[in-house]
């Protein structure tokens, strides 16, 4: 499984929970990935949230979280606080296409204000909802979408050199 299929999971369930505002933070070093997903969303989280088919949103749901426990191993929480709901996650083995360009399109097309950071071998880079708004470049239509990948590819050179 892909870092980012995990990422894109953590934020669509807080896109569901109600978020309007959602920050990620990835860090992977030496083969293991720590992932921390924020958001304002105001879901009630159940006791076990991280069971199989268990979900606040009915019905042949809960599937998200669940692969996100099993990816880590169980290595993971989920709480909420003060109306801020924090996940954190932490796995190994997982894969890394290189191509963040392509893993993170689809996590900009959620409609909330989007901000993800990603450290990666003593590098990093940021990139949010914001910044693509002002440069034109908010994947929602096909010229924008090329902006996108123009400016993800430059932020994956951050990274991948």
């Amino acid at each position: 499984m892909e870092v980012f299929d995990l990422i894109l999971e953590a934020v669509e369930n807080s896109v569901e929970a109600g978020a309007s505002a959602v920050e990620a933070t990835v860090e992977i070093m030496d083969g293991r990935c720590r992932v921390s997903v924020v958001d304002d969303g105001d879901a009630w989280i159940p006791d076990n949230p991280f069971e199989k088919g268990c979900s606040t949103k009915g019905r042949a749901r809960g599937l998200g979280l669940a692969e996100i426990a099993e990816a880590s191993g169980g290595n993971c929480s989920l709480v909420r606080d003060g109306g801020v709901t924090r996940l954190e996650f932490c796995a190994t083995g997982l894969e890394d296409s290189g191509r963040l360009s392509d893993s993170l399109l689809p996590i900009f097309l959620f409609p909330a204000d989007i901000s993800l950071t990603v450290n990666m071998s003593g590098k990093s880079f940021a990139l949010s909802t914001g910044e693509l708004r002002a440069h034109d470049a908010f994947p929602d239509r096909a010229g924008a979408i090329g902006r996108f990948k123009e400016m993800a590819r430059l932020k994956e050179g951050e990274i991948y050199g």
